[in-house]
């Protein structure tokens, strides 16, 4: 009997739809399993060194250019976590955590949730930075009936039917977005996880995206 090699079984079950249906979830499974074991590897062993550990919440594949671990779900990125999630580190481990335009695509209740594990598992003394987009300079646009198309970057996102499409950009990026930030709602939600010293901060070219000031708020925080 011919032997069954991995690639031989791809091919097999590619040919054969049902069979492939079948066993789908199975491998998700196994490829979620693994690369979650991989990532705890990861973080044992920098703890073990007792690395400075600074992370990027949903910052995509690593970075060497950045002193970030990054924190996602792409194929090359650090650390595999699937968001929302607790956080596969232990109390008080990490030095920095910094967040761009990932807070948004969750609901308000996960957006909670994931503060109290950013709080959790920072060091006293330990800073986040959050870049979220700022909901109010297309609110004001709406209500003042002045239209800047050069805010409208994703342009999938802008329908631009009537003028309410312009809160329909920032409020659902086509469906990516849950939640709308302005500054007082995000320092507010800072403060409710308990971060001090929490206040609006300006661009910082060594950490936020050029590409993304034209609409950013950014806001600072310490765990004490």
């Amino acid at each position: 009997m011919q032997k069954m090699t991995f690639k031989k079984l791809k091919e097999h079950l590619k040919k054969n739809f049902f069979v492939t249906y079948l066993f789908k979830p199975f491998y998700l499974f196994l490829f979620l399993q693994y690369r979650s074991a991989i990532t705890k590897f990861k973080i044992k062993r920098l703890l073990k060194q007792k690395a400075k550990i600074c992370i990027d919440i949903g910052g995509g594949n690593r970075n060497s250019n950045r002193p970030f671990l990054t924190v996602d779900i792409t194929k090359k990125c650090d650390l595999f976590v699937m968001l929302p999630r607790k956080l596969p580190f232990p109390d008080n481990s990490v030095e920095f955590i910094y967040s761009s335009h990932t807070l948004e695509h969750f609901s308000f209740n996960d957006i909670i949730f994931l503060l109290n594990e950013f709080y959790r598992v920072l060091k006293p003394g330990g800073k986040i930075r959050i870049a979220v987009p700022n909901a109010r300079i297309y609110i004001n646009m709406y209500c003042n009936k002045v239209i800047d198309n050069d805010l409208f970057k994703v342009k999938d996102a802008f329908y631009n039917t009537t003028l309410i499409d312009v809160v329909n950009y920032i409020a659902y990026m086509n469906g990516a977005h849950k939640y709308m930030f302005d500054e007082e709602n995000l320092l507010y939600l800072l403060e409710k996880a308990n971060f001090k010293n929490v206040k609006i901060d300006k661009f910082d070219e060594s950490l936020d995206l050029q590409d993304r000031k034209y609409n950013t708020i950014y806001a600072y925080g310490e765990k004490i």
